[in-house]
């Protein structure tokens, strides 16, 4: 478990090249933007744009992930949830942290615990490959009920104790990007910030396809959006 990575097991990516030539002929201009964020090749597709028209799009997309990732990512050493790691206690939050623990707090009651973002000294432990007694200590560290968070802080209650959001923030971040382009008057876009969102039709004026791909490459199956 050295290499651990949300994608290893399983990648989603654009299947347009698998379309017949003349459905790619009669193609209307489709914008495209590639980058990174939350330590993830991430991308988007708008369709009926060129790649000139989306250029402004793509720099107000490209400063909402820079924001967020200030707030969320574990690779920024100065993002909040870092900063709350490290310290032990955040001031201030910003809302968009309140927003995604409140979120996480009715999805762990709601799974009985199974769902428990304070397993991040879990998983590092685990990750690092440490020996028996370090991961029990690090599994003492986990637990949900130990992290306390209002308007003014956010607050471990005992030493050890850090949090991850990966299971939920990339969903959050994929929401928000939509959001925005929906407010520019955006509707037909495939969006992967970490999770996927579709909406309208791609160049063709179908559904937009999407390729589920295994961790080398290979895809296993065509689906819809």
């Amino acid at each position: 478990m050295t290499s651990l990575s949300r994608r290893r097991f399983l990648s989603i990516a654009a299947a347009s090249s698998a379309l017949p030539a003349a459905a790619i002929a009669a193609q209307g201009p489709v914008a495209a933007w590639r980058g990174r964020a939350m330590g993830a090749q991430v991308s988007m597709k708008i369709a009926g744009l060129t790649q000139a028209d989306a250029a402004p799009v793509f720099v107000a997309v490209e400063r909402e992930l820079l924001r967020l990732e200030k707030i969320f990512s574990l690779y920024r050493t100065e993002s909040e949830i870092s900063r709350l790691n490290r310290d032990g206690v955040l001031a201030r939050p910003s809302h968009e942290l309140l927003e995604l623990l409140s979120l996480s707090d009715r999805l762990h009651r709601a799974s009985g615990g199974a769902f428990d973002p304070s397993i991040q000294p879990l998983w590092l432990a685990m990750a690092a490959g440490a020996g028996a007694e370090e991961i029990e200590t690090a599994r003492r560290a986990v637990g949900w009920q130990g992290l306390g968070f209002d308007a003014a802080e956010v607050r471990f209650e005992r030493a050890g104790q850090g949090l991850t959001l990966n299971g939920i923030a990339q969903g959050y971040v994929t929401d928000r990007i939509v959001a925005l382009l929906k407010a520019r008057g955006l509707g037909d876009i495939l969006v992967d910030m970490g999770e996927i969102a579709a909406l309208g039709h791609g160049p063709d004026g179908d559904d937009w396809r999407v390729g589920v791909a295994a961790d080398d490459g290979t895809l296993v199956r065509r689906l819809r959006m």
